[in-house]
């Protein structure tokens, strides 16, 4: 899988998030608010990490 950085996600694109624990999820990101990245799982569960964090986290295309 290709890594991008947080600035290059585009919404409504599936991408692997890893956090800094080293736990793996899938989400779709549904875009930028407030200062914050937010995503929705499979199961439309909403979350956001903020804008100022995201550099401890990883993002990965899911094909």
């Amino acid at each position: 899988m290709k890594e991008v950085q947080a600035n290059e996600l585009k919404v409504d694109k599936i991408y692997e998030i890893e956090f800094l624990s080293g736990f793996r999820m899938l989400a779709r990101f549904t875009g930028f608010k407030n200062d914050h990245l937010n995503f929705a799982t499979e199961d439309d569960r909403q979350f956001s990490i903020a804008e100022n964090t995201a550099q401890y986290h990883r993002f990965y295309v899911y094909w």
